[in-house]
Order: structure tokens, then sequence, then C-alpha cells
């Protein structure tokens, strides 16, 4: 085979990044052939590490082929840049030591004539790190409640629609509470008509700078959808609580009462019109989160 019939391949991969035990994550490469040849057939081979698994595959002609391995196959394969690719979710084992890496990697190989004619590989890292837990403070100096009513407000959506505006407001309540990681809390919700909208527990602050490094950004919050009775919610990465409870044009919804198990921690809370200068010192001075919230009159 001559240079003129040489398929080159090249993978375009995601960036390394950070994985916190119990995490999902994805990766999403994408691959090219940079020719000037045609490959007969393309393939495409990736590994993840221990203590990862392979959770979910989506997009091109891909498939799981084990805990830890996927595997793609395209046909004839003309020179052309990003002509395939794959989502691939993997999950890091919960018990995982902080302080180490995990990694995947991958292999595009092009066959010509029935051999294989060019390869690439590529590994991805992502440092393990421990998500922040803080021990529980004085719970006397907090004054706000575990037992919320929790009054429907419009959906973002809603909102967004009715205002023509582009982005969307936030449609979830604060509590004055804080989630360690990998901690089951106990959430009771009462007073949830039958054909009622569920409300929602929301774990986590978007785009919320760590406090032990502002240059690293918290994960995205984890949501979890409540029913009557009791659920059971559990993280692989802590965050500040909130409720969402919300309304769409035209429909009434009644207020629900949430109780949020001893597990939560409570954070500083200011309540317009409720806290007194003196609630608001004395949480700063007993709060062990370094997390506060101010809650507008709503």
């Amino acid at each position: 085979m001559t240079t003129a019939d040489q398929a080159r391949m090249r993978i375009i991969p995601s960036s390394n990044g950070v994985i916190y035990p119990g995490q999902t994550i994805y990766f999403i490469p994408y691959f090219s052939n940079d020719g000037p040849g045609t490959a007969d057939r393309v393939t495409m081979e990736s590994t993840v590490a221990p203590g990862l698994k392979v959770t979910e595959v989506y997009g091109g002609p891909c498939r799981q082929t084990g805990e830890a391995t996927v595997a793609c196959e395209w046909p004839s394969t003309p020179p052309r840049d990003r002509f395939g690719w794959t989502k691939i979710s993997v999950t890091l084992d919960a018990d995982h030591p902080a302080g180490t890496t995990v990694s995947a990697t991958l292999a595009l190989t092009a066959y010509r004539d029935g051999s294989a004619s060019d390869r690439a590989e590529h590994t991805i890292t992502w440092q393990v790190k421990h998500a922040p837990t803080y021990p529980g403070p004085d719970s006397s100096a907090f004054p706000h409640p575990r037992t919320l009513t929790v009054r429907a407000v419009p959906s973002a959506e809603s909102e967004r629609r009715r205002l023509a505006q582009q982005f969307v407001w936030a449609d979830f309540q604060p509590t004055g509470y804080y989630l360690n990681p990998h901690t089951d809390l106990f959430v009771t919700v009462t007073g949830l008509p039958a054909d009622a909208p569920s409300p929602e527990l929301i774990v986590g602050t978007p785009a919320l700078a760590q406090p032990e490094n502002e240059h690293d950004i918290t994960p995205s919050p984890q949501t979890f959808p409540l029913t009557s009775g009791t659920t059971t919610v559990r993280v692989f990465y802590g965050g500040l609580l909130y409720l969402r409870h919300t309304t769409e044009p035209g429909r009434t919804v009644p207020d629900v009462t949430v109780t949020l198990g001893e597990q939560a921690l409570p954070v500083p809370l200011y309540r317009q019109g409720i806290t007194t200068q003196a609630q608001w010192a004395a949480m700063l001075e007993a709060a062990t989160v370094p997390l506060g919230l101010v809650r507008p009159i709503m």
C-alpha cells in the first residue's frame, strides 16, 4: 500500500478532569480519518481502569462489550473530519481512594485489505478527589425549622415563556440545610394530593465555586423527586438543599409540608423580615459548613 492510499486515524478526545467516588460522568470522543486514503473499515476499542465501570454507551455504531469495555465499528470510511463519535458514561466505585487517578484508553484502528494499516491511541485521565465532609454544628444556634411548608411557585419554564425571556429564574427555594456526601437523608412529605406534581429535593448549587478552592466548580446539582411519605436521598457530592415545588399557568397546586431528617446540617440562613442581626451573627459563629444563604420574602 502506498502513502497515497494510507488512511490516517485521529482521536479528538474529551479533556482530563476530576471525578469523585460514586460519581457518574461521561466523555465524548470524536474520530477522524485525515486521509488521504479510504479505510475499508475502522474499529474503536475503549477500556476503563479498575474502579470505573461503564454504565451507558450512546451514539455511533458502538456497544458495551463488558463491564469495562466498549467497541465500535464503521464500514468503508473515506477521509473526513469527525466521521464518528460516541458518548460513554462511567461510574467510579464509591470506596475508591482519593489522591489517585483513573483513566480510559481509546484505540482507533484503520484496516485495508484485511490488515491493520494505521492506529491512533489516547488516554483520558481523571484525578480522584474526595468531596468535603463537615461536622455537625450546635443546632441550637440555628432557629430555622426542619419542617417546612412549601408554597408552589410558577415553574422556571412557564415564567420564561410568560416574560418572553431567554434565561430562566431559579424556581427552587433554599432550606437552610446541607447534606454531606455518602450520607442517607430521610425526607418526609405530607399534604401532597395524588394528582399533584411531585416536589423535588435539589442537592447542590449551580456553578458554585468550592469554598476550599475558588478555581474548582462544584459538580452539577443532583435532583430527587419526592413522593408522599419518606424518601431516602444519598449523594456522591454534598451540597446545600433546595426544594422545588412548581405549578403551571391555570393550575392550582396546594402547599406541601416537607421534613428534613437529622442528617441534614443547618447552615446560616437569613430570612428577610424574620432573622435578627443577633441570630445571624450567632449562626455565622456556630457554622461548620462554609456556606450561607439569604432568603427573601416570596
